[in-house]
């Protein structure tokens, strides 16, 4: 049990130390592990475990270990090198492309930005500005911004509460600020009919 304890720590040994040791280094490895020296020169030389080359203590095995480690590393090496060539070179294609394409480039942005503002987009009439103007920043102020998808909807309800009529767009849109309502309601007192027979629910505009 002994030989096989000092067989596996002179393989790691080796190992670590680039696949050779000297015999000279077999009395201070003795004195780490705890042993006789005599007992490493033995599990070195008697068992045909390890071989001795040019003034050095080796292993087969461990050579083959430490040549599939070369090569993968070479290896490595040769990726990262070529992966930072193909990165140099995208740089300098990428820099030419956007010399010879830059307006290109530009225009296709500005075309998407364009895009952006167009959807929810919706047209108000100039007389019915100041009530929709109004309606929005109160839902603004309130934390409660009107979403573009709603708005469509939001003003083509102030315009039927209102008949088409700019003065009482005004006064539904007052209304609704004055009594908190995050929807359009008409006042009752007026001719209109409200939104709903009883306490309105809140609309999600």
């Amino acid at each position: 049990m002994a030989g096989i304890g000092i067989y596996w720590c002179m393989v790691e040994i080796i190992y670590e130390n680039g696949g050779f040791i000297s015999e000279e280094e077999c009395e201070s490895i003795a004195y780490e592990i705890r042993t006789k020296y005599e007992r490493i020169i033995s599990v070195l030389r008697d068992f045909e475990l390890f071989y001795f080359k040019e003034g050095f203590y080796r292993s087969h095995s461990i050579d083959r270990r430490l040549e599939i480690r070369t090569n993968k590393s070479e290896l490595a090496k040769k990726s990262i090198n070529a992966r930072w060539e193909r990165i140099r070179n995208q740089e300098v294609n990428t820099n030419v492309l956007r010399t010879n394409y830059e307006c290109n480039t530009i225009k296709e942005k500005k075309s998407k930005e364009n895009k952006k503002v167009k959807e929810g987009f919706v047209v108000i009439d100039p007389s019915f500005e100041i009530a929709w103007n109004l309606w929005k920043q109160y839902r603004y102020e309130s934390k409660k911004p009107i979403k573009p998808m709603s708005e469509k909807f939001a003003y083509k309800k102030l315009c039927k509460l209102s008949n088409g009529n700019p003065d009482e767009a005004l006064e539904i849109v007052e209304h609704s600020i004055a009594n908190g309502y995050q929807g359009l309601f008409a006042d009752q007192k007026n001719g209109n009919k409200p939104d709903k027979p009883t306490k309105p629910t809140k609309l999600d505009f």
